[in-house]
């Protein structure tokens, strides 16, 4: 017991500050110093963008302008879809250029312009959320990696999925 005990506190001991190190390191390959733009995620993930510090005149970069960043979906039944769209301009003055949309599960689908959004311009991005498996209240994130002064942009889909209880019915609702 003993053993076992000495042999974990080795292991860790011997490991984390490699760990430590590879958490707070941000300098780049070439040694040029980055900054990290992250969100975390429900499972603990974080999703980050690494940026090069430069010179980039940020006033001539595009753009989000969305009608709305967040949506209520309300209360749904498990096994429901849902979707959403939410509506963007590029209110900047250079296309606009969507490189990704991450999500923290496959019950959630986007959908997004592959082609640049010129200055001016408008698009949509479509979000299908599928409560199958899924109860209580949601909240999803939708994160949108684009050519924007910030890498990413978050947009959120939430609501309440309610379960049946097969040997009582239905739920019911307060």
């Amino acid at each position: 017991m003993i053993m076992k005990k000495s042999f974990l506190i080795y292991c860790f001991v011997g490991i984390m500050p490699f760990l430590i190190v590879a958490c707070i390191s941000l300098e780049g390959k070439d040694g040029t110093a980055e900054t990290t733009n992250g969100i975390l995620l429900d499972s603990g993930t974080v999703l980050a963008e690494k940026l090069p510090k430069s010179a980039v005149d940020t006033a001539d970069m595009p753009v989000f302008e969305f009608d709305k960043m967040e949506h209520n979906f309300g209360t749904i039944q498990e096994g429901e879809k849902i979707t959403f769209t939410y509506k963007f301009k590029n209110i900047g003055k250079t296309p606009l250029i969507i490189e990704d949309a991450k999500v923290t599960c496959g019950c959630t689908k986007p959908e997004y312009p592959k082609s640049a959004i010129e200055p001016g311009d408008g698009g949509t991005i479509t979000v299908t959320f599928d409560s199958n498996n899924k109860r209580g209240k949601m909240q999803k994130p939708i994160i949108i990696v684009a050519n924007t002064k910030e890498a990413s942009t978050a947009l959120y889909l939430s609501g309440t999925v309610e379960g049946v209880d097969e040997s009582m019915g239905p739920v019911r609702k307060n």
